[in-house]
């Protein structure tokens, strides 16, 4: 039998079935654990990113802050997300982190492709700078 979880073998005597998949004695303390405060604040960052950016300009007096903060929060969010999906792969965060660290890293990517066609639309249109 091999863990589901880091892939070693697990003889029967010290695999744990539980109510999903197969897992060895040294990976059963990472089943139930909630998820990395690096998964939470990935999550966090990149969903900053993108409301701030979205709601930034209809906020007249708050988007000198709320914009920049938006444009660093964002990436800052998706290399923690990045982070974070090589240490659950590598088996040193729990696993139970992966759902935040696809949300942080799908609105991440949205954050950066939104900047990306609107700085080519403002260069297009020649009213960047």
């Amino acid at each position: 039998m091999v863990c589901t979880r880091c892939g070693a073998f697990a003889c029967e005597a010290c695999a744990v079935l539980t109510r999903a998949p197969l897992v060895c004695r040294a990976c059963e303390p990472f089943l139930d654990v909630p998820p990395s405060r690096r998964a939470t604040w990935s999550v966090w960052l990149a969903g900053f990113g993108v409301v701030g950016l979205f709601c930034g300009p209809f906020i007249p007096l708050l988007s000198l802050v709320v914009l920049p903060l938006a444009l660093v929060a964002g990436p800052v969010g998706l290399v923690l997300a990045r982070l974070e999906r090589g240490a659950i792969t590598r088996g040193e965060a729990p696993a139970s982190g992966t759902g935040r660290v696809s949300v942080a890293t799908i609105l991440g990517v949205v954050q950066l492709g939104v900047v990306f066609v609107g700085i080519s639309v403002l260069a297009l249109t020649k009213t960047f700078f």
